[in-house]
């Protein structure tokens, strides 16, 4: 599976340590023990809905304290992420904070929507942060969980590998950020429990 350097030479914004182990491990003992709600997708009739279907997630209602760490580390970062991508942002959403557990999974999707009836806010996304707090591991272990590579597809323009998709080995503290309308999704948990955190910057 590669490392998170190879998705670096295909046009993804990657970096290593973003946050230490200490705060991957607070924050996931947090989003563990938080009050754990379905997670919802955007539906046909441009309204959020619980769609187990195509996602099966929960997301974690962690303190504001720790709400207001992230935005501002996300925040910090902004003027690399307009660097890289040549893009202007302003602002990002409201971090996110994911639990996955064994079965759990996200089906390819893209986090824009251009469509007449979407939310205003998915059309003016415009690139999409994940931090990783636990990392993907053949070991058993609280940190660690098995299956859920998020996996891209289109990165390589040849039309012959448009549909191959480039599975990402999960590391704690990680952070990588891509163009939302870039294809992807986490396949099926295997074992273990999947923490990550995902905004969109505007």
């Amino acid at each position: 599976m590669p490392k998170a350097d190879f998705f670096t030479s295909l046009g993804l914004f990657v970096v290593k340590d973003f946050f230490d182990l200490e705060l991957c491990d607070k924050i996931r003992i947090e989003s563990r023990d938080a009050v754990n709600n379905a997670a919802s997708v955007l539906g046909k009739d441009g309204k959020y809905e619980v769609i187990e279907e195509i996602r099966k997630i929960k997301y974690s209602q962690v303190s504001e304290e720790t709400i207001n760490k992230v935005n501002s580390c996300l925040i910090a970062v902004k003027p690399k992420l307009e660097e890289h991508f040549k893009l202007e942002l302003t602002d990002c959403e409201t971090p996110q904070f994911l639990r996955y557990t064994k079965g759990d999974f996200y089906l390819p999707h893209s986090d824009s929507c251009n469509t007449d009836n979407a939310p205003q806010s998915v059309k003016n996304r415009q690139v999409s942060a994940v931090i990783f707090l636990s990392s993907e591991s053949e070991e058993l272990g609280e940190e660690y969980y098995g299956g859920g590579a998020l996996t891209f597809y289109g990165l390589i323009k040849d039309p012959l590998w448009q549909k191959y998709g480039f599975s990402l080995n999960g590391e704690a503290g990680l952070l990588i950020a891509f163009r939302c309308e870039i294809w992807h999704e986490v396949e099926p948990i295997i074992f273990g429990e999947r923490y990550t955190i995902v905004s969109w910057f505007f």
